[in-house]
């Protein structure tokens, strides 16, 4: 359990991991107001299709 002082950082920190190991993150949920970010794998889940492209 490693503890960050902002979202950037530990944002940060999981790109790199996620780098080494051949995957992707993104945000999916927070606020900045908050400080408390939900990421998930964009290769895994649900589609976010807001603008009906497909």
């Amino acid at each position: 359990g490693e503890i960050f002082e902002h979202p950037d950082a530990a944002f940060s920190r999981l790109q790199d991991y996620v780098f080494i190991m051949g995957f992707a993150v993104v945000k999916t949920a927070g606020s900045d107001t908050t400080e408390r970010v939900r990421y998930g794998c964009i290769h895994h889940g649900q589609r976010r299709n807001y603008r009906l492209l497909f």
